[in-house]
């Protein structure tokens, strides 16, 4: 009689960690939910049916599981353990008593309520992803939105096709929204492209992994947003610092032919208006961007705000009424408009207890992406530790592009709350895992 074929993947579930990971929220359908709220980032303008969004319906069909679910298996409680939990709430609970008795309660409200929208993502971040769907569905469902999405943005600005390019210019977007919101995604998805091209453990995995890095790369330029090229290159440093190891002697040449052919492609194609955009970043001429001198402008507000409420701000995404009042709007537009910097929002909005908070919750999130790396590693577990390091690098661009956007409520960055939560679970998984192969307890699993 013929002995039935054993599923490792199975087995993993039912026994690591003691069936953690076996749990309703570990079915197909909460899985698929969950991917298709994040694959929707990059299509802004696509997600609609009508007056609904398909990725307001797929969080809703979330909520209704979360309670069966819960109730069904309550080992699956356990996944709310994280150390992630105390900075981030501690941050919200500022930004509570801040829109208390902010003096722009109207639009204090309207903050809390993205705050909260935000809190209901970062708390399905870290009940649904488990191990297996970190590194499988996510991992390869971002690589293909947001290469699909940055593709699209090099066809409106490449291509000329109005259509994915932003209103009233030639910078590309794709089907989001903005081209700043463009270089934010590229930002996120770039290590994590990079880390499957290297890392991907068949051959049509390594070439997603690279036409998805060549695309967020695209992406970058085509939202011609001087920011977004400087953290690439910045990030691109630490890439090649990290995979150095990977550069065999014997590929060596090959990977200088690469970097040359490329080098060629780049003065070939791209464009004038790009490298006039990036020059003016190191030009000594008097800046006359206007939008420069806007975001200059926000600067001064931001501290003028932050000298009148030093504590704890005017309240939750209140700087656009500060900006609005100030007597530096009457050079501009006269409207109500984003800081354009996450940091300033934050101290505008929550002032020095705010910033505080804010800073702890970096800081605890950087810390267990980078001790996950570190213990994956000494395990000899060395493509899951580049996945913690690739969202630790991930974590680092959006961080750096804060600085040129206001993005408190942007998914992905909700995404890493959620990951940071949930990326320790990841490391004790994978050495459990690891342990229970060597002794004999589990199957070799087979690559994908």
């Amino acid at each position: 009689m013929k002995r039935p074929e054993i599923n490792p993947t199975e087995i993993l579930k039912q026994r690591v960690l003691g069936g953690r990971y076996d749990t309703c929220f570990d079915f197909w359908l909460p899985q698929l939910l969950f991917v298709v709220i994040i694959f929707t980032v990059p299509f802004f303008k696509w997600r609609s049916i009508g007056p609904l969004r398909i990725d307001h319906l797929a969080m809703a069909g979330l909520i209704l599981l979360i309670f069966p679910c819960l109730m069904m298996n309550k080992r699956s409680i356990s996944r709310f353990s994280s150390s992630i939990w105390g900075p981030y709430f501690l941050f919200l609970l500022v930004n509570a008593v801040s829109g208390l008795i902010s003096p722009f309660p109207d639009q204090s409200i309207s903050g809390m309520t993205t705050l909260i929208m935000g809190l209901v993502l970062v708390t399905m971040t870290v009940l649904v992803i488990n191990p297996i769907s970190l590194e499988r569905s996510l991992f390869w469902g971002i690589l293909w939105s947001t290469g699909i999405g940055s593709f699209l943005a090099c066809l409106g600005y490449f291509g000329g096709m109005e259509q994915f390019q932003q209103e009233d210019s030639n910078r590309g977007v794709g089907a989001t929204l903005s081209s700043n919101n463009m270089a934010i995604m590229c930002m996120f998805a770039y290590p994590l492209a990079v880390r499957g091209a290297v890392y991907a453990k068949s051959n049509m995995g390594k070439i997603v992994g690279w036409i998805a890095t060549l695309c967020v790369v695209g992406g970058v330029v085509s939202s011609l947003s001087r920011a977004g090229f400087l953290v690439m290159m910045l990030t691109t440093a630490v890439l090649l610092n990290q995979y150095k190891s990977k550069f065999q002697v014997r590929y060596f040449g090959l990977v200088i032919a690469g970097f040359a052919v490329f080098s060629v492609l780049v003065v070939l194609f791209i464009p004038k208006d790009f490298v006039e955009r990036q020059m003016s970043l190191v030009s000594d001429e008097p800046a006359q961007d206007r939008s420069l001198d806007r975001r200059g402008s926000y600067v001064t507000v931001a501290f003028k705000a932050f000298e009148e409420h030093p504590i704890i701000g005017t309240g939750p995404d209140t700087f656009k009424e500060n900006w609005v009042r100030s007597v530096e709007t009457k050079f501009f537009d006269m409207e109500q408009r984003p800081a354009h910097n996450t940091y300033l929002e934050v101290m505008v909005g929550t002032g020095t207890i705010g910033m505080f908070a804010f800073f702890f919750l970096l800081w605890r999130m950087y810390s267990n992406f980078a001790s996950a790396e570190k213990n994956l590693a000494r395990h000899g577990l060395e493509a899951e530790s580049q996945l913690a390091a690739a969202l630790k690098l991930s974590m680092v661009g959006v961080c750096l592009y804060f600085f040129f956007k206001s993005g408190l409520e942007h998914k992905y960055f909700l995404l890493l709350i959620g990951l940071a939560g949930t990326i320790k679970h990841y490391e004790a998984f994978k050495i459990e895992q690891q342990q229970m192969i060597a002794n004999g307890e589990l199957p070799e699993l087979k690559d994908d």
